[in-house]
Protein backbone atom coordinates (compact mmCIF):
# COMPACT_ATOMS: atom_id res chain seq x y z
CA UNK A 1 0.00 0.00 0.00
CA UNK A 2 3.01 2.28 0.42
CA UNK A 3 3.51 2.72 -3.34
CA UNK A 4 -0.12 2.34 -4.36
CA UNK A 5 -0.56 5.96 -5.45
CA UNK A 6 2.55 5.95 -7.63
CA UNK A 7 1.67 2.62 -9.22
CA UNK A 8 -1.90 3.78 -9.88
CA UNK A 9 -0.62 6.95 -11.55
CA UNK A 10 1.88 5.06 -13.70
CA UNK A 11 -0.79 2.65 -14.91
CA UNK A 12 -3.08 5.47 -16.01
CA UNK A 13 -0.17 7.33 -17.59
CA UNK A 14 0.66 4.22 -19.62
CA UNK A 15 -2.99 3.81 -20.64
CA UNK A 16 -3.05 7.42 -21.75
CA UNK A 17 0.05 7.02 -23.91
CA UNK A 18 -1.32 3.78 -25.37
CA UNK A 19 -4.65 5.44 -26.09
CA UNK A 20 -2.94 8.21 -28.04
CA UNK A 21 -0.02 6.42 -29.66
CA UNK A 22 -1.76 3.11 -30.42
CA UNK A 23 -4.21 4.39 -33.02
CA UNK A 24 -1.58 6.65 -34.56
CA UNK A 25 0.90 3.79 -34.99
CA UNK A 26 -1.78 1.36 -36.15
CA UNK A 27 -3.00 3.89 -38.70
CA UNK A 28 0.48 4.44 -40.07
CA UNK A 29 1.00 0.66 -40.29
CA UNK A 30 -2.24 0.36 -42.28
CA UNK A 31 -1.20 3.24 -44.53
CA UNK A 32 2.11 1.52 -45.27
CA UNK A 33 0.86 -2.05 -45.70
CA UNK A 34 -2.85 -1.77 -46.51
CA UNK A 35 -4.00 -4.06 -43.69
CA UNK A 36 -3.93 -4.39 -39.91
CA UNK A 37 -1.79 -7.54 -39.67
CA UNK A 38 1.43 -5.68 -38.78
CA UNK A 39 -0.34 -3.59 -36.13
CA UNK A 40 -1.83 -6.71 -34.55
CA UNK A 41 1.48 -8.57 -34.71
CA UNK A 42 3.30 -5.72 -32.98
CA UNK A 43 0.59 -5.55 -30.30
CA UNK A 44 0.76 -9.30 -29.74
CA UNK A 45 4.55 -9.21 -29.52
CA UNK A 46 4.50 -6.39 -26.98
CA UNK A 47 1.87 -8.26 -24.95
CA UNK A 48 4.10 -11.34 -24.80
CA UNK A 49 7.09 -9.22 -23.73
CA UNK A 50 5.06 -7.55 -20.97
CA UNK A 51 3.73 -10.92 -19.80
CA UNK A 52 7.25 -12.25 -19.32
CA UNK A 53 8.36 -9.03 -17.65
CA UNK A 54 5.47 -9.36 -15.20
CA UNK A 55 6.50 -12.93 -14.40
CA UNK A 56 10.09 -11.82 -13.86
CA UNK A 57 9.39 -8.75 -11.74
CA UNK A 58 6.69 -10.24 -9.49
CA UNK A 59 9.00 -12.49 -7.41
CA UNK A 60 11.38 -9.58 -6.78
CA UNK A 61 8.62 -7.68 -4.97
CA UNK A 62 8.17 -10.55 -2.49
CA UNK A 63 11.78 -10.40 -1.31
CA UNK A 64 11.67 -6.77 -0.19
Amino acid sequence: MRNFGVNYGLIFLAWGFAGILGPILAGSAVDMTGHYFIAYAISAGLSVVVFFLALTIHPLAKHQ
